[in-house]
């Protein structure tokens, strides 16, 4: 790619961005704040381990929850990250990974609802539809990541970011005391079970909001570089 043509692809890009600026601004938003807010009636740090909790009493097993969401979200992205760079579309990837990102919950809601088995069936169920969960994120992230700075210019993302965590934590904060409403009005499974069907839905009212998100490309690349190199 030629220098001038190279210019003329980026002010074409700049035009595409500053076209769909409102647009994007406001789905990526919404999808921030739904997938939060699902996040929040499956917590790592409080619903998850006392969901576990009641199915083992390993603690090495409870204390592997918050591990596994911390691999699952960075060991991918070492990985991935070079093949993500040389994707002309890196949306198709995002939608793809994200339905590992929502399916997770609806099949722990069916299975701890509706399915009566065994403690440790449901933990190993738990765990692997968990790391999927997990997983998908860590996989679809340095996609999401790269759309996201695409789309949302240099100077407008402290705002994007600040409006994004503040509504993110309020919405946060409702779906805490509606997981505690939850916990404490019904019986063990069906809470919990409840707790993940929500999770569901708000996440999957995110999904939709993403999937509107107007994706612009730009296509100049830079030259090959393995995963170990943009590691280093």
């Amino acid at each position: 790619m030629s220098k001038q043509s190279e210019q003329i692809s980026l002010l074409r890009f700049d035009d595409e961005v500053k076209k769909n600026y409102r647009w994007n601004f406001t789905c990526n938003l919404l999808d921030w704040v739904f997938f939060s807010m699902g996040m929040s009636f499956a917590s790592v740090n409080t619903v998850l381990p006392a969901f576990a909790r009641h199915l083992t009493s390993s603690n090495f097993l409870i204390g592997f929850i918050p591990c596994l969401s911390t691999m699952g979200w960075l060991l991918p992205q070492i990985l991935i990250a070079n093949f993500v760079q040389k994707l002309k579309r890196k949306k198709d990837l995002i939608i793809f990974t994200g339905v590992g990102e929502r399916i997770p919950w609806l099949f722990l809601f069916l299975v701890v609802m509706f399915l009566p088995f065994s403690s440790s069936f449901l933990l190993i169920t738990f765990l692997i539809l968990y790391a999927l969960f997990s997983f998908s994120g860590g996989v679809g992230g340095p996609a999401w990541q790269d759309m996201l700075a695409k789309v949302i210019p240099l100077k407008k993302r402290g705002r994007f970011f600040g409006w994004s965590n503040f509504l993110a934590g309020g919405v946060g904060i409702f779906a805490a005391f509606l997981s505690i409403h939850l916990l404490k009005s019904f019986s063990f499974p069906k809470n919990f079970a409840l707790c993940f069907l929500f999770a569901f839905a708000a996440t999957s009212v995110s999904y939709i909001f993403f999937i509107l998100i107007r994706a612009v490309s730009y296509t100049h690349l830079r030259a090959h570089e393995t995963s170990l190199h943009l590691v280093c």
